[in-house]
């Protein structure tokens, strides 16, 4: 469930950005969030430094990359992020079922920490650099 003040958030960046932008999104998904957010939050939200993980919840920054994604991306784009998340599944699937590992015990209780692929990063990059474009930032 998304969060009032993640609503609030995404408001007030909506409210930042240039208002084509803002009417390629469907007045239904417009009212929920004027309607779902928390008037009484407030943001540390700045238009010069927007994706500062500081200025920005991460569920926010995820609803920006979906409205991104489905309102604001040309085809082009979109097959170019679904490639790169296609390449990434893959991956990831093969390194989840190699035959090595697939009879393994898949418990265990050390406190290691993944490395996520570089590429992964990319997604968001491209999609925030969109966003960043939009804004004109």
């Amino acid at each position: 469930m998304i969060s009032s003040n993640t609503y609030e958030e995404v408001y007030q960046i909506l409210k930042k950005m240039d208002k084509s932008s803002v009417m390629q999104i469907p007045e239904n998904i417009l009212q929920n969030i004027i309607n779902n957010r928390n008037p009484n939050f407030k943001t540390n939200i700045k238009k010069d430094d927007l994706f500062n993980q500081e200025n920005i919840s991460k569920e926010s920054l995820d609803i920006l990359c979906w409205l991104t994604y489905t309102y604001w991306m040309d085809d082009d784009e979109k097959q170019e992020i679904d490639k790169i998340n296609s390449e990434y599944n893959d991956k990831e699937n093969k390194l989840k079922y190699t035959s090595d590992d697939l009879f393994k015990n898949t418990y265990s209780n050390d406190n290691s920490i993944e490395i996520i692929p570089e590429y992964k990063d990319n997604i968001f990059r491209k999609i925030i650099e969109k966003i960043r474009k939009i804004l004109k930032l």
